[in-house]
């Protein structure tokens, strides 16, 4: 979400991403725009009008958390942050896996954090030619139910089901058409 599409546009330019497709408008609804970061990993923006965005928010089938899988970490907090504001606070992986990075809104507190920034070797990046991506997390009611749908109808199965601690029951899926998703039971509470 941004307020001004046009000016996101010049700070993508500024910050050396590139414009995919340049801001439009959607009647009364909205504005969008998209974009690249520097290492190639694509994103838009939106820009409310009548219609303010995610309107299914903490519920089963609603999108909960975005990462950004890149192979530099260190390159894209600049880019973002220049361009979008955001916040960032590090923690260390468990077993010395490296480093994970919780991304906020501009100006909100961590309680709102809704992202991370996860550095990858760059062999992990091919199910996106070799340029980040992001990675999203959908919440749903029973993991286990929900990935025997995904392979139901086509969808595979990358790890999981598992459940990891503080965080819920996961599983790393694939769509027919390779792009991978998560989907997770949050721990009750």
């Amino acid at each position: 979400a941004v307020a001004d599409a046009d000016a996101t546009t010049r700070a993508v330019e500024r910050a050396g991403g590139t414009v995919r497709v340049e801001p439009r408008s959607f009647g009364d609804e909205g504005r969008m725009a998209q974009y690249s970061d520097p290492l190639g990993g694509q994103f838009a923006v939106w820009q409310a009008g009548d219609t303010k965005g995610f309107e299914l928010v903490d519920a089963p089938g609603s999108l909960s958390w975005t990462e950004l899988y890149t192979s530099d970490a260190a390159a894209a907090k600049e880019f973002y942050g220049e361009v979008l504001g955001w916040q960032y606070a590090d923690m260390d992986l468990p077993g010395d896996a490296g480093t994970y990075t919780l991304i906020t809104p501009a100006g909100l507190p961590q309680e709102r954090m809704h992202g991370g920034l996860l550095q990858v070797p760059a062999d992990a990046l091919a199910l996106a030619n070799g340029r980040p991506y992001w990675h999203p997390v959908f919440d749903v009611e029973d993991c286990d139910a929900t990935l025997a749908k995904i392979t139901a109808i086509g969808g595979g199965v990358q790890m999981g089901p598992q459940d990891m601690e503080g965080v819920g029951r996961l599983a790393v899926c694939l769509d027919p058409s390779n792009a991978d998703f998560v989907v997770l039971t949050p721990p009750s509470g």
